[in-house]
């Protein structure tokens, strides 16, 4: 019995080691693995996209075009791709096909029949040239860095032998426009073998909304030149002047690009000579008594020769009193009135000229 008890108890022992080898080296499923969300994608505009801030994006080829946009080689197609559609509608002048994008300050011409692309304006400060220089820069760095090309202190504007004209106001870059012009080069001291010159591309037409403005400057001026021809009095004089230089202001503020090269200029000019005249008038009544002459080293003479070299020879110095000798106020106010008719008639001719 002793022997049966112990054969029993050896085999339960048998069995539990067994059971717990088992049940050490049972395989548990591994978890399944929570799936990571993918991103969805957020859809890019296509409408007027801007250019990236990537530097190459915004760069100008002086005489070629902009980044991804050459002269008469990229298509309408091609600039949509690029910049997208245009806000306004393309608009007809001079055989040309232009389109306006707002938001990027620019213009472009196209060919009508092809659509390929001959000209651009530019007025967006991002845009600049290998060498740095764009709208806003010092208009010194233009002749610095591009030597062959000329200047015309005129019309404010400096013609790179690339087909790349450079206009400035007051020592800055205002705009550049770029096409496949010839080279505009300095006139030669001897005169060239005659040669059949190329046909050159015209210059783009002014956009009407500047050429609306620009009118309505001239016709302040006009406004005031009929008046002092008619007859106007001292007293009343500033009055009318502020009038006119109000809306003349409000035209050279909205319109910094001078799109009618020597337009701009001569407006201020015009502008310019008749507060000078009033300057000038105000010396009969700053005295005690009315004074018909001014002496030869008054401050104010000396400002307005310097202001205009011309005058002096128009005005000739009259002797008065006994010993004095100076210029007659009357005569010097008639001639600045004259020499500011002479700017209203240049740019009203300008006007008419590149508005057509």
């Amino acid at each position: 019995m002793a022997q049966k008890i112990s054969f029993l108890f050896f085999i339960g022992i048998i069995i539990s080691v067994l059971y717990f080898n088992q049940g050490c080296n049972v395989i548990k499923p591994a978890p399944t693995p929570t799936p990571i969300p993918t991103a969805t994608p957020v859809p890019t505009s296509t409408l007027n996209p801007e250019p990236t801030q990537d530097p190459k994006a915004y760069l100008i080829i002086p005489g070629s075009g902009i980044a991804g946009i050459q002269i008469n080689k990229s298509t309408l197609d091609d600039v949509k791709k690029l910049l997208g559609e245009p806000k306004s509608n393309p608009t007809k002048e001079q055989g040309y096909t232009k389109i306006n994008y707002d938001t990027q300050k620019l213009t472009l011409w196209f060919d009508s029949k092809k659509n390929i692309l001959k000209s651009i304006m530019i007025g967006n400060e991002s845009y600049k040239t290998a060498e740095g220089i764009g709208v806003g820069s010092s208009s010194f760095d233009i002749s610095k860095n591009y030597p062959k090309g000329v200047q015309n202190k005129d019309k404010k504007v400096y013609y790179a032998d690339d087909g790349t004209d450079y206009y400035y106001d007051v020592g800055v870059i205002t705009s550049i426009f770029i096409s496949k012009r010839a080279a505009v080069v300095p006139t030669p001291t001897q005169p060239p073998t005659p040669t059949q010159p190329p046909t050159p591309i015209p210059p783009p037409p002014a956009p009407s909304e500047y050429v609306s403005s620009a009118q309505e400057a001239i016709d302040a001026l006009q406004a005031l030149h009929s008046v002092v021809k008619v007859g106007i009095s001292h007293r009343d004089y500033p009055s009318r002047l502020s009038d006119c230089k109000i809306k003349v202001n409000k035209f050279l503020r909205d319109n910094p690009t001078e799109y009618i090269p020597g337009f701009n200029t001569n407006i201020s000019q015009a502008m310019k000579a008749y507060e000078d005249a009033s300057e000038w008038w105000d010396i009969k009544f700053s005295g005690d008594e009315v004074q018909n002459f001014v002496k030869e080293d008054d401050s104010t003479v000396r400002y307005i020769f310097k202001m205009y070299p011309n005058m002096q020879g128009d005005l000739s110095s009259e002797k008065y009193g006994n010993t004095e000798f100076g210029y007659s106020v009357d005569i010097g106010l008639s001639l600045l009135w004259q020499y500011a008719g002479e700017y209203i008639d240049k740019s009203e001719q300008l006007l008419k000229t590149r508005s057509k």
